[in-house]
């Protein structure tokens, strides 16, 4: 599955973010209602949502003091699905 990130400080002829595709694991589905879940950026922390019940995964940002280096968006987009993949077995 691929997302699309801001290359931050990067902007094209119109004034406007260029943007690059991340690659990484497919979410898998929602373990609540088994909907479709893809990944989202709330400012600059991203998560997991289900598209049908709307749940959602933790969010994953960076610490204040790193707040300038937006390179870090691919690490935080993989932690936030391994988070939402993890699955606690039943005992």
């Amino acid at each position: 599955m691929k997302t699309k990130v801001p290359v931050w400080g990067k902007k094209n002829d119109q004034g406007r973010l260029l943007y690059k595709d991340v690659e990484h694991d497919d979410p898998k589905p929602c373990p609540f209602c088994e909907g479709q879940a893809f990944v989202e950026c709330s400012g600059s922390a991203w998560h997991v949502r289900c598209s049908k019940c709307y749940a959602k995964s933790g969010y994953f940002d960076l610490p204040p003091v790193w707040k300038t280096n937006r390179c870090l968006s691919t690490h935080l987009i993989k932690k936030a699905i391994k988070a939402w993949n993890k699955r606690v077995k039943n005992t």
